[in-house]
C-alpha cells in the first residue's frame, strides 16, 4: 500500500483466493460455497455471493475479476 501500514477486512470465512481489480480499488475473495466483493478503498466488504459447495468447487474455488467489472 502507498502508506506501508497493513489494514485488514473481516471477512465471512477464510479465504482460498483472491483477485484484485485492474486499478486496485477493489477485490474478489473466494471461500468454499462463496464469494466476497470488498472495497479496499473503504476497507468494507460490499457483496456476499454464495454458490453450492462441491467437493470439485471446494478444491478449485477461484475468483477472478474481469477489467469490466
Amino acid at each position: 500500500p502507498a502508506t506501508q501500514t497493513t489494514q485488514s477486512v473481516a471477512l465471512t470465512a477464510p479465504p482460498v483466493s483472491l483477485s484484485l481489480s485492474p486499478d486496485g480499488l477493489f477485490a474478489a475473495v473466494g471461500h468454499v460455497g462463496s464469494a466476497s466483493y470488498v472495497n479496499l478503498t473503504t476497507r468494507s466488504v460490499t457483496r456476499n455471493y454464495t454458490y453450492p459447495a462441491t467437493a470439485a468447487s471446494d478444491a478449485n474455488a477461484e475468483v477472478v475479476l474481469a477489467a469490466d467489472w
